[in-house]
């Protein structure tokens, strides 16, 4: 009863890699007339389109309070050696 359900689970995942592939393999057919806005765009619409794709600074946030916390605490515990 185990090898069967193994089997069978075999079996699914390879058939959703099949799938998986087609549709991956159709993508740039599907995709040749859609017109490329590095080409196209005016230096306007590239900037903007620019500005859509890339993230924002927040991630940056959590790290830089991080080290200056690290700072604070080297400063608190004169560790010097630390906080350079």
């Amino acid at each position: 009863m185990k090898i069967k359900k193994l089997l069978c689970l075999i079996l699914s995942g390879l058939a959703l890699c099949a799938g998986t592939i087609t549709l991956a393999s159709n993508y740039p057919e599907s995709a040749k007339d859609i017109p490329d806005w590095r080409k196209t765009g005016t230096a306007k619409e590239q900037l903007q389109s620019l500005v859509n794709i890339t993230p924002g600074t927040h991630h940056w946030m959590p790290e830089i309070a991080y080290r200056y916390q690290s700072l604070s605490w080297a400063a608190q515990h004169s560790r010097r050696e630390f906080a350079e």
